[in-house]
């Protein structure tokens, strides 16, 4: 399939199911006030054991992030620590550019199920894991709020539609803590 024909089958909206959670185990070492902006979607299906009349299984869907801005602390950003990680990248832009578009290919759509695991083990080989990354003197995740706001703010530039205040949303309890 051509650059073309691929092109043609990118999706231009998503209706948004399931829940974006955030896993701060996945990011150890990040900071706390960036630690939660990065979540993965997750959704209740229905389960493929049929033992019981009514039971959901989770399930993470992998070609969908979300970046919530509300759950960023600015004083949380680290300057020097975020053009450390432009140069990290960089070096993997120019010397691994192969690897870099697997990772991003792992996560598409019509990527098999075992692709997110083949990434991981690519951005080990690489040294561009978040954790390996954190070792060296960066860390991606506020890199990566800080691109998406930029981003965000061209596409509100270019909006049709007037710009409203963020929704409210209550604050889920910890699931497990106990706390309220």
């Amino acid at each position: 399939m051509s650059i073309e024909e691929k092109a043609s089958h990118l999706r231009n909206s998503l209706p948004a199911t399931g829940t974006f959670i955030s896993v701060p185990e996945a990011f150890p070492g990040v900071d706390e006030g960036l630690v939660h902006a990065f979540k993965m979607g997750f959704q209740a299906i229905p389960s493929k054991k049929r033992s019981q009349s009514f039971l959901l299984d989770n399930e993470s869907f992998v070609d969908v992030a979300l970046i919530d801005f509300g759950a960023v602390s600015l004083s949380a950003f680290d300057f020097k620590k975020m053009a450390r990680d432009c140069e990290l990248l960089g070096e993997a832009f120019l010397n691994h550019p192969d690897e870099v578009l697997k990772i991003v290919a792992a996560f598409q759509l019509t990527a098999p199920l075992t692709s997110a695991a083949q990434a991981v083990k690519i951005a080990e080989e690489i040294g561009i894991t978040e954790e390996m990354v954190i070792q060296k003197g960066g860390g991606f995740v506020p890199v990566l709020i800080a691109i998406a706001a930029v981003l965000l703010a061209a596409g509100c530039e270019h909006c049709q539609q007037p710009i409203t205040q963020p929704a409210r949303y209550p604050q889920a309890p910890d699931a497990g803590t106990g706390d309220q």
